[in-house]
Parts: C-alpha cells; sequence; structure tokens
C-alpha cells in the first residue's frame, strides 16, 4: 500500500532515478517532490515520490502526512553516507520521517557504508535505530576507535570495529560490483613530473612560512593548517592565489606536458578531476589549445547544463575530456565513454570522495579492455597525500599528516 518516496541527492533526482522508471517501469506515475511544487505534489497518489535530502527538511510535515494518509508506504535514502553526521538539520528531518510510526519500509543505500566510520552512527539513527547500542556519537567512537593523543585525528579502528560495524548496519543485502558485473581490469599508475623553478620557489617560500609559525608557538588550528595545505597542493599544480585574492598560473610545463601525454595515450574519452576551480578552468584551456573538445563541471554549473554536458559526454563525439571537481560528479554519475581517469594532483577531500570518483568509470555501460586511472605528482607532499588517501585517511587526518611532513623536511 502506498508508494515509494526515494531521497536522493538534487542531481539525481532527474538524472537517473526518473530516468530509469521511464525506461524500466514505463507505465507507473512518478512525481518530482521538489521547489514550489512539493506539497501539490505530494497530497496526490503515485507510485514513486522522488525528492532529495532538502526538500525533506524543508517540508517534512508534508511528508509526514503523506505518510500518515497511506500515500507513502516505503522509504528508500539513496546515497545514505549524506545523512551521515546526525547533528545536520538534514539529518534530523530524515531521522524523523524514517522513524514515523508510518513508515512500514526503510531502506537506505549506499556504496560504501564504512569508509566513514563516524557515518554509521548517522546512517544507523536512520535506518535502524534499534541496532544501535550506543546511545551518544561519542559512545559509539569509544568502541571503535584506539586514541593514541590528544588530536582527535589520533585515532585508529579496533580490530573488532569491522564486527560492531556489520552489526549495527544488519540486516543488508551486500555484493561487490564485481561479483555481478563484468568489468575491466583497473590499472593505476603514477606519473612523475618535475616542478618548475618558480614552484619550488613559491613551495619553499610557504615552508618557511610554516616552520616560522611553529617555532614562534604560535597555535596551529586545523584552519591554519588547511589553508597552508591546500596552498601548497596549488602551487603544486600550477597555480597561485595573490595578496589581493586573484588566482594566476605559474609555470608549470611538464605538469602540463604528463596530462596532454596521458589524453593522447587513448582513443577513448578522459576524465580529469581537480579538485580547486580555478585549476579546473585553466587544465580546460590548456586542453582546448591541442585541439580537444572540453567542457567544465564544477558547483558553478547549473543543474540543467550539468545533465546536457554529461548526456553529451556519454552520447556524444564532444566533449573529448571532462573536467571536473571531484565533488560534482561523485553519486550516481555515468562516465563509462571514458577509459581514463587523470587526478591532476592528489584530492584533500578525504577517502570516501576519493572512492566514490574511482568508480566512476566502472559500470555495465563501460566497454573498454581496460580502465586507466593516473596519478600526476610532482612533489614529496603530492605522494604523502596519495599515499595517505589510499590508506583511509579522513580529510583532517590527511591535512594533519601532510603539515607535519611538510613542515619536517627540505625541498
Amino acid at each position: 500500500k502506498g508508494g515509494v518516496c526515494i531521497i536522493t541527492t538534487y542531481t539525481t533526482i532527474r538524472g537517473v532515478w526518473a530516468n530509469s522508471f521511464k525506461t524500466t517501469l514505463p507505465d507507473r506515475k512518478v512525481s518530482i517532490i521538489h521547489g514550489a511544487t512539493r506539497k501539490k505534489f505530494l497530497a496526490q497518489p503515485a507510485d514513486a515520490y522522488i525528492t532529495n535530502y532538502d526538500s525533506v527538511r524543508l517540508d517534512l510535515e508534508n511528508f509526514l502526512i503523506a505518510l500518515d494518509e497511506g500515500r507513502i508506504g516505503a522509504i528508500v535514502v539513496d546515497e545514505l553516507t549524506h545523512v551521515g553526521n546526525e547533528t545536520t538539520m538534514r539529518s534530523r528531518a530524515i531521522q524523523e520521517l524514517c522513524q514515523h510510526k508510518s513508515a512500514r519500509y526503510v531502506i537506505g543505500m549506499t556504496g560504501s557504508p564504512a569508509d566513514n566510520p563516524d557515518a554509521v552512527f548517522g546512517m544507523a539513527l536512520c535506518i535502524n535505530p534499534h541496532k544501535l547500542r550506543y546511545k551518544t556519537k561519542q559512545s559509539w567512537q569509544k568502541h571503535i576507535y584506539y586514541y593514541y593523543g590528544m588530536h582527535a585525528w589520533q585515532k585508529k579502528l579496533l580490530n573488532s570495529a569491522d564486527v560492531t560495524i556489520f552489526k549495527t548496519l544488519s540486516p543488508a543485502i551486500r555484493y561487490k560490483k564485481s561479483d555481478v558485473l563484468d568489468l575491466p581490469p583497473v590499472t593505476q599508475q603514477i606519473r612523475e613530473c618535475s616542478l618548475s623553478n618558480e614552484q619550488q620557489q613559491a613551495i619553499k617560500e610557504l615552508q618557511d612560512k610554516a616552520v616560522t609559525m611553529l617555532r614562534s608557538g604560535q597555535l596551529i588550528t586545523a584552519a591554519n593548517a588547511a589553508v597552508l595545505v591546500h596552498r601548497l597542493m596549488q602551487i603544486a599544480l600550477g597555480i597561485i592565489k595573490g595578496p589581493d585574492g586573484q588566482v594566476t598560473a605559474i609555470p608549470h610545463k611538464e605538469r602540463t606536458q604528463v596530462l596532454l601525454e596521458a589524453v593522447a595515450e587513448t582513443p577513448r574519452k578522459t576524465v580529469v578531476f581537480c579538485p580547486y576551480v580555478a585549476g579546473c578552468a585553466m587544465l580546460a584551456e590548456e586542453l582546448r589549445s591541442v585541439g580537444y573538445t572540453t567542457e567544465i563541471i564544477t558547483g558553478s554549473v547549473s543543474g540543467a547544463k550539468r545533465t546536457q554536458i554529461l548526456h553529451d559526454f556519454q552520447n556524444a563525439q564532444a566533449p573529448h575530456v571532462l573536467v571536473c571537481h571531484p565533488q560534482t560528479v561523485g553519486f550516481g554519475t555515468e562516465l563509462s565513454a571514458a577509459d581514463t581517469m587523470i587526478f591532476s594532483v592528489p584530492m584533500l577531500l578525504g577517502v570516501f570522495v576519493y572512492n566514490q570518483s574511482l568508480e566512476r568509470l566502472s559500470s555495465v555501460k563501460q566497454k573498454a579492455q581496460n580502465i586507466n586511472i593516473i596519478h600526476i605528482l610532482g612533489c614529496k607532499a603530492e605522494h604523502k597525500a596519495l599515499n595517505n588517501l589510499i590508506a583511509g585517511y579522513s580529510e583532517g587526518k590527511n591535512i594533519a599528516a601532510i603539515f607535519e611532513h611538510f613542515t619536517s623536511y627540505l625541498i
């Protein structure tokens, strides 16, 4: 009885879920619950109500009414990690909706349930709070981590953490993508590039500034460390922010050459990830200057334009290269027209975003014989950042480790 309410990211409402209903269940009535028409369509019967997290937050009362009156019979929370921070208004609204007495079936969906063990607490609060043995986040953390220092990032998972997480997120249907899809093998490569004299000088000045801060006894906050480490990565990429806040390119010829060589190695399309908006623009211009049709997807690109770019990338001859910020194409995005993914500089966005990015080329639509993942690295800090990502470091832990490493050596 009642339709299913699918709660997902804004960008996948129409591009993934609505299109999937059209192709697999064309006779079902699907209502998009978003914007000014939310109340109107929630008051009408439908087989599926597709909405996004913030629509639930903004219009919780009408979702609860649809539950009580039987129009919604089941709730599916897609990309469950989005509500892993249990203290946000978004997560609290979805907790209230999922725990409502009229919610008969509640399902959470995620491809990486335990990449962030802290978020498991919030995910369980939404889907199956009765399986949580711990009433507070602090108590949960004490049962999955061993703390070896005073800083929040100085912790390691206990040997028993996997069992605790498994039991908390049960019952569940789990499967590996490789068990249900015939995927091509994935090859990961590191391509080294030398830094220009200008890059080396800028990094040396940044390092001297960091060391001076430490020796002065100044308190180094997480925010201060993050600003410095991000600036370090930007310089390695080939951009620098001046005193006036304007971002300009600095010589980085060899890095550009490595990028162009990697793109030229495959006749198929290529995805280039860059975690900096100014860097995305710079890379796109470099690719266009040698004849590659190139499009950019960052947070400033509208939903409609983003959908068109992704459609063209998958189905048309152009663009040949897609340059994008990792956080804009992480969920439900199909990029299988490419067989090569290039990380222009290591991202400092945490292992979850990194792993989501890695999965974008691996789908049932992938026709390539091999998938190539290429990391371009030019200095010790970049190697450290990548190794930390592979080791599963969170964003904060990675930044702290890079800062400590950066201030302990001379380039």
